[in-house]
């Protein structure tokens, strides 16, 4: 899976993970980085609302992901496993 297989939204509550691909991504992490007040900051998110499994996002299946500062995060990092590899993403938002 590469950048096209994952689409990142940012939403009112926070940010939604869609899984463009046609494979399903498991034990899914994904991290947020940030500033605020001139500290850094990182917090981690498995995804567990509305899926079958936690940390499994299924093809085409978007999850809303809530953070305590959605405004200062400026890196997203989204590490997942397909079939038998360990892949990561990541994108600057």
């Amino acid at each position: 899976m590469a950048e096209r297989d994952w689409e990142l939204s940012r939403i009112r509550e926070g940010w939604s993970l869609t899984n463009t691909s046609d494979r399903t991504a498991r034990n899914v992490h994904v991290e947020f980085e940030g500033v605020m007040n001139g500290r850094p900051w990182r917090e981690g998110v498995t995804p567990v609302g509305g899926l079958d499994a936690i940390g499994v996002i299924p093809p085409r299946r978007t999850v809303r992901l809530v953070i305590a500062n959605p405004e200062t995060a400026h890196k997203v990092s989204v590490r997942w496993r397909s079939r038998l590899r360990t892949k990561t993403w990541e994108k600057n938002v």
